[in-house]
């Protein structure tokens, strides 16, 4: 799948003046995090063939989210805040353990407390499944996994569930 493609279906809704900028920052964000990988070797992200693409790292994780509200400002949010993507990369992963066979959806939201300003990505799992048997698994997903590694959001990034 061609960059162009994967980027496109996440701006649907961004104006035709606006997606080159999104390209742009979307491939500026893709090098800054290769950088990152390089640095702290957090993220495998070799093909079988053993090479790193940066169309393999935008399906891992473009494709496996929706990205709600302004897509240019959640893109803008995690090139701005980096040090995130080691952890949505391995937040599919650890939410598949928990959710595999009840999982609709991953969705990404950008919040802004309207009071503050400050800003967080939200990553929810949509799921289909009774909300007993949902609150149980995401439970089960923040004691052994989440609550690990929140510290290291810098509380820039939150988890919650919704049902289908």
């Amino acid at each position: 799948m061609s960059f162009t493609n994967i980027t496109s279906t996440a701006i649907e809704d961004t104006h035709t003046e606006d997606k080159q900028s999104f390209y742009t920052r979307v491939g500026d964000f893709i090098k800054k995090y290769f950088d990152v990988i390089e640095h702290t070797g957090n993220v495998d992200l070799s093909s079988t063939a053993g090479e790193t693409t940066p169309d393999r790292y935008v399906e891992s994780l473009f494709l496996n989210f929706t990205l709600v509200s302004n897509a240019n400002e959640i893109v803008s949010f995690l090139y701005e805040n980096s040090f995130l993507l080691p952890i949505v990369q391995e937040a599919v992963g650890e939410i598949e353990k928990y959710f595999e066979d009840v999982k609709e959806d991953l969705r990404l939201r950008l919040f802004e407390d309207p009071e503050t300003g400050d800003k967080e990505i939200i990553l929810i799992v949509v799921v289909n499944t009774s909300p007993d048997d949902a609150l149980k698994r995401f439970e089960a997903l923040r004691q052994n996994w989440w609550l690990k590694l929140f510290g290291k959001t810098q509380w820039k990034m939150s988890m919650d569930i919704d049902f289908v």
